[in-house]
C-alpha cells in the first residue's frame, strides 16, 4: 500500500493536525470565552484521551508481534495511569476551580456543547488520526520499543502540565489577561510538537518480534 508523502521535522502531518486542534481552546482564549481553570480541565482531559490511544497502541503492539502478554502491561498502565490522572485532576480542582464546583460539574464542563465539549473532540480527533496515520499505516508499531509504550505519556503529560501549572500561576497573579493565556496556549502547541517529533524520530532498526 502506498504511503502517504510525510513533511519534515515537526510539521508532520500528524503534526499540523494537532496545532489545528489547538487552535479552537486558542480561539477560545482570545475572545475571552476560557479562564484558566478551563484550559487546565481540557489539558486534563487531553491527557485522558492520550491514555486511552496509548491503550490501543498496546493492543495493536500486541496484535501485530503476536505478544499476547504485553496485554497484562496495558492492564497495569490502564489501573496506574488512571490513578495518575484522577489524583492530577483533583489537584486541578482543587488549586483553581470556582467555588462549590466538584468533579462531576467539571466533567459536566467538559461534555457540555456550550462548554469545552468542541475543543474535547478536536484534540479527540487529533490523537486519532495520530494514531491511525502514524503508529499504524506509517509503521511506528513495528518501529516502537514496547518499553517506551509504558513510560511516553507521563513524560509528555508530566512536562506539559509542569509548564502549564506554572504559567497558570503567573496568569492567576496578574489577572489572567487574554494575552498571557493565549501565551500559554502557544506555549503548549510548541511543546506538544517537541514530544510529537520526539517520539516520531526514526530509529536505527526495527523493534524485533519475540520468539
Amino acid at each position: 500500500m502506498p504511503q502517504m508523502p510525510s513533511l519534515p521535522g515537526p510539521f508532520h502531518r500528524s503534526g499540523l493536525v494537532l496545532v489545528a486542534a489547538n487552535l479552537v481552546p486558542m480561539g477560545g482564549v482570545l475572545l475571552g470565552l476560557w479562564s484558566v481553570f478551563d484550559i487546565l480541565l481540557l489539558y486534563w482531559a487531553e491527557g485522558l484521551v492520550i491514555g486511552v490511544f496509548q491503550l490501543l497502541r498496546f493492543a495493536a503492539f500486541a496484535w501485530v508481534w503476536r505478544i499476547p502478554s504485553l496485554l497484562l502491561l496495558a492492564a497495569f498502565f490502564a489501573i496506574h495511569y488512571g490513578l495518575f490522572a484522577l489524583g492530577h485532576g483533583l489537584f486541578i480542582l482543587w488549586l483553581l476551580g470556582p467555588p462549590g464546583m466538584g468533579f462531576a460539574q467539571a466533567i459536566a464542563l467538559l461534555l457540555s456543547p456550550s462548554g469545552l465539549l468542541l475543543a474535547l473532540l478536536g484534540l479527540v480527533a487529533s490523537h486519532g488520526f495520530g494514531f491511525v496515520a502514524d503508529f499504524l499505516l506509517d509503521g511506528e508499531v513495528r518501529r516502537t520499543d514496547p518499553a517506551a509504550l509504558m513510560i511516553q505519556p507521563y513524560a509528555r503529560v508530566f512536562l506539559l502540565h509542569a509548564v502549564v501549572l506554572l504559567g497558570a500561576a503567573t496568569a492567576v497573579e496578574i489577572g489572567q489577561p487574554a494575552g498571557m493565556l493565549g501565551l500559554l496556549v502557544a506555549l503548549k502547541i510548541a511543546l506538544d510538537l517537541r514530544s510529537h517529533r520526539a517520539v516520531r524520530q526514526p530509529e536505527p532498526a526495527e523493534a524485533t518480534p519475540a520468539p
